[in-house]
């Protein structure tokens, strides 16, 4: 087995962070407006590494992005990152928002680890993804996110958005609505959609 060690270490990053937010969030030491600047400094980031590469923002890039991205749109997964986790924090209720949160960070990068890795059967809605690696996302993403929520709402969640994590939305031309996005905004809806319906 090839390890695909970029990958790695950016998934290790993505769930370091993730979870360093949800502890802040939770103990209410970070907050909106902080992860609004925090936006808008990964966004600055961005264009500088787009138009004004310099070593450090390469070096860093080059360790945590993919190279299409640092081509295109450097930084391109921090961003939509934190705009998921803003979004679902905007939408939902804090311990809903926490959850789905926990089931992007978790399940997004769980998935496409144990899909390289370890797979071989092939999703049936995404020829790129496996079998085995939505089912380890579903399984790490749900333990992760019945922290905040019931048993329930956390599995149908954690089902729901890794299987939001195999479908690519596709929108303009080659590009992708980021699952960064789409999982936390679709896991923290399956929530509110069950506790609208059993409250």
């Amino acid at each position: 087995m090839k390890v695909n060690w970029l990958e790695v270490k950016r998934k290790s990053f993505h769930i370091l962070a993730g979870i360093i937010i949800v502890l802040l969030l939770h103990f209410e030491i970070l907050d909106l407006i902080a992860l609004f600047i925090l936006l808008g400094i990964a966004i600055v980031i961005s264009i500088i590494a787009k138009f004004y590469p310099t070593s450090f923002f390469k070096w860093f890039l080059e360790h945590l992005d993919r190279e299409k991205d640092i081509n295109r749109f450097p930084g391109r997964g921090s961003i939509t990152f934190l705009i998921g986790i803003i979004l679902a924090l905007l939408l939902f209720e804090k311990d809903i928002a926490l959850a789905a949160i926990l089931i992007m960070v978790i399940g997004d990068a769980v998935s496409p680890l144990v899909g390289m890795h370890f797979a071989k059967t092939k999703h049936i809605l995404n020829k790129r993804k496996f079998v085995e690696g939505s089912i380890a996302g579903i399984i790490a993403s749900f333990l992760a996110a019945s922290i905040f929520v019931s048993f329930p709402e956390a599995f149908l969640a954690a089902f729901i958005g890794m299987l939001v994590e195999a479908i690519e939305f596709n929108y303009f031309q080659d590009s992708i609505l980021d699952d960064n996005i789409t999982i936390p905004v679709f896991a923290g809806l399956t929530i509110y959609l069950l506790r609208l319906l059993y409250n």
